[in-house]
């Protein structure tokens, strides 16, 4: 038995694995500009590979996301070659009989860690854009130096600490691009720091039927679908994939009454969520978290508004304002309209309760920040 559980765990990792190197594969195929998506695939990447024990891998990897998140075309043919490797790699782990004894099929795993983690000054090229003074080149010349440990046993302090120095780094530049790039970088950090008191949504759906996708979750938020459980056990199978602030959860093969269905639906609205049908079973989308999610702002009666975009089906991603446009919401199971001056695109957003004595509309407990620091009013029906 034993045995059997230590060889699913590790065919999860390498499940686990394959997606973040399907992603980063993917993203390097897109215009340049989108380079820093490749650099969040790459870190998801990192943290499967050292979850598996592949530090080196993951050494490398961390540090052509940092270049990747600079915006450093140089980075993209060793990006590829990376890939390629790992894809052969995981290939070998997973069916052992492919692996292959040549000595010049290899990686150059040494040399590409030396490229990548060469000092500034004689990697010019990589760090073009970099207007650093000679005592500010040796964080650049030390970073992505890993250990085993860190990597293995604390992924999200060591990118926390990484984003930090990359911030810092940037923060030496005075251009336009440095300063989109910076923000960018803090807005990740946000995001990754959300994880730090979060579970693995694995913990709650670890049938051997159910695809659960590296999801984590407030323990708030999984508290609320512990109560779905009834229902959501019923379902032939369950598929959970985590996008960005959001979670989707389908359950498959279900059917559920009115009342279940109406049930689900306060429990998910009480959660910043929607209840969707499926031809055969339901969708949940929800946040990740009720203290950072994806919110969408519009103006309503000349106030700012913003509400979970989990609970916007089909809603705007565009951050152009566009007026005078009905906007539909799914509250749990429930729709309703509201008649929008403009809406104002959807942003990562941290929601804060209204401090005892500041005035607010009726039934507004809730305030939600983005990242140019604009206030809105958090929209919600339960108050």
């Amino acid at each position: 038995m034993a045995d059997n559980s230590r060889h699913d765990h590790w065919a999860l990792l390498l499940a686990d694995a394959e997606r973040a190197l399907d992603g980063l594969r993917q993203s390097l195929h897109q215009p340049w500009q989108d380079m820093p998506q490749s650099a969040l695939h790459a870190l998801d990447l990192v943290s499967a590979l050292s979850r598996l024990g592949m530090t080196t891998q993951a050494e490398v990897v961390q540090a052509v996301s940092q270049q990747l998140s600079l915006g450093q075309p140089n980075v993209l043919n060793l990006a590829h070659e990376v890939v390629q490797a790992l894809e052969r790699l995981l290939q070998e782990r997973t069916q052992p009989e492919l692996r292959s004894d040549a000595l010049d099929a290899a990686p150059p795993w040494d040399e590409w860690r030396r490229q990548v983690h060469a000092p500034a000054a004689s990697a010019q090229p990589a760090w073009s854009g970099l207007n650093a003074s000679s005592a500010s080149l040796a964080p650049i010349a030390g970073y992505g130096t890993l250990s085993a440990e860190s990597t293995s046993t604390h992924p999200l302090r060591q990118q926390g600490m990484d984003l930090l120095q990359h911030a810092r780094m940037l923060n030496a530049r005075g251009d336009e691009s440095a300063r989109r790039a910076l923000d960018a970088v803090l807005a990740e950090l946000q995001d990754r720091t959300c994880r730090l008191d979060q579970v693995p949504l694995r913990n709650l759906y670890n049938q051997a039927h159910h695809r659960v996708d590296d999801a984590w979750a407030d323990q708030d938020i999984v508290r609320g679908l512990q109560h779905l459980q009834p229902m959501a056990l019923r379902s032939r199978s369950i598929q959970v994939e985590c996008r960005g602030l959001l979670l989707f959860i389908d359950w498959l093969g279900l059917e559920l009454t009115a009342d279940e269905r109406h049930s689900a639906g306060k429990i998910l609205h009480r959660l910043g969520g929607s209840l969707g049908e499926l031809p055969k079973g339901y969708r949940l989308c929800l946040p990740c978290s009720l203290k950072r999610m994806s919110g969408l702002g519009f103006m309503m009666a000349g106030r700012r508004y913003a509400v979970s975009a989990a609970q916007c089906p089909g809603g705007p991603l565009s951050p152009t304002p566009q007026a005078d446009i009905p906007l539909n919401l799914r509250l749990g199971d429930q729709t309703l309209t509201l008649k929008t001056d403009a809406w104002l695109g959807s942003h990562p957003m941290n929601l804060h309760p209204i401090p005892i004595g500041v005035t607010a509309p009726e039934g507004v407990k809730t305030v939600a920040l983005d990242g140019s620091g604009r206030v809105y009013l958090w929209f919600d029906r339960l108050g």
